[in-house]
């Protein structure tokens, strides 16, 4: 899978289980170059701030308006000769779409958009997801909805 591969498949990407019990189907996921598109230039905060609401809006635009959660991106530090040391993002950008039994019984099901910036794609998709989704407090960031 390339580091811009969006696939959909019928039934879900994965099905999850997290040490707590609660069951997942990992309904998409998208992988995108941080940086892809950029030709030249040193990257500013300011910059880095725009990729990342870029990311976010390509995200809603794709799957809607839905309750997410941004994890706190790790940032490297890139030393150029006689300038100061930069920080920036890591490579890839990524996003799952999680579904799970409801939350609050106030819907059918519940759901959560995951969003996480890591250096390299050092696994499946299953498995990245289950890593993230590890650290999050589910039952605080998502949301029930109904079909």
């Amino acid at each position: 899978m390339s580091p811009t591969s969006n696939v959909v498949y019928p039934g879900g990407v994965a099905k999850l289980q997290l040490q707590s019990g609660r069951n997942f189907t990992v309904t998409d996921v998208l992988f995108a170059e941080t940086y892809g598109g950029v030709f030249e230039g040193a990257p500013t905060p300011a910059f880095m701030r725009r990729r990342q609401i870029s990311f976010l809006d390509r995200v809603e635009g794709m799957w809607g308006t839905r309750a997410t959660y941004v994890a706190t991106p790790e940032m490297y530090t890139v030393h150029t000769s006689g300038r100061e040391p930069i920080q920036r993002l890591p490579g890839i950008s990524c996003a799952a779409w999680v579904v799970s039994a409801p939350i609050r019984d106030l819907g059918a099901a519940s759901e959560l958009v995951l969003i996480w910036w890591q250096e390299e794609l050092d696994g499946t998709p299953a498995q990245l997801v289950q890593r993230v989704l590890g650290g999050v407090d589910y039952e605080q960031h998502a949301r029930d909805f109904d079909y």
